[in-house]
């Protein structure tokens, strides 16, 4: 971090030094009247725009590249979380919460758990300016109904269940991907 900072203020005094060259260059070779007093106005000018124009878009963009940084690594967990669900549908819809893979299921839905815990936290933490309060309330809810869905893999083995289980795993899963995108969409408009 340190170099980074002296390679800056290295290019900064180098850029200046070249326009005083330039500045020296021009007076000495060009016989173009310029004024020999000094304008204290025009000094103090001078000086704010150089500062205006280093010093200002330095600490702007350094500010929205923070602000970037925090959304991209939201986006990215809840990227994730999306994955899983989609993952845990896919394995629903191919037959497999009836199988040997109910284990898998449960494991992914103690993950997903623990991601909207980490992006709620994320989320607080970032201090984001799009209420998402509501949003976060309804993924909590659905992803509880999906883990009470999947809570009992013996009442789910029968084949008459079978169906509606499929059927509002669908519905559970739209509804989540739904929201996690509406987060998204919020987030980026913040």
């Amino acid at each position: 971090m340190k170099v980074e900072k002296l390679i800056r203020y290295g290019l900064y005094l180098f850029l200046i030094g070249i326009g005083v060259v330039i500045g020296v260059a021009i007076r000495h070779y060009h016989h173009i009247p310029i004024n020999n007093t000094i304008n204290i106005i025009d000094v103090a000018a001078l000086i704010t725009t150089i500062f205006l124009a280093v010093y200002i878009p330095e600490v702007l963009d350094r500010k929205l590249k923070i602000q970037r940084d925090k959304k991209r690594l939201i986006d990215s967990r809840i990227d994730e979380l999306q994955y899983l669900y989609r993952k845990i549908n896919r394995i629903v819809q191919q037959g497999g919460s009836y199988g040997g893979q109910s284990r898998e299921i449960s494991n992914m839905i103690d993950v997903c758990k623990s991601r909207i815990v980490t992006i709620i936290l994320l989320i607080e933490r970032a201090e984001m300016k799009a209420p998402l309060e509501k949003e976060i309330g309804e993924i909590i809810r659905l992803s509880e109904a999906h883990r009470v869905l999947f809570r009992n893999p013996a009442e789910n083995d029968r084949t008459e269940n079978m169906p509606i289980c499929l059927e509002e795993e669908e519905r559970l899963y739209n509804e989540i991907d739904r929201i996690t995108s509406l987060i998204i969409l919020k987030l980026s408009d913040a």
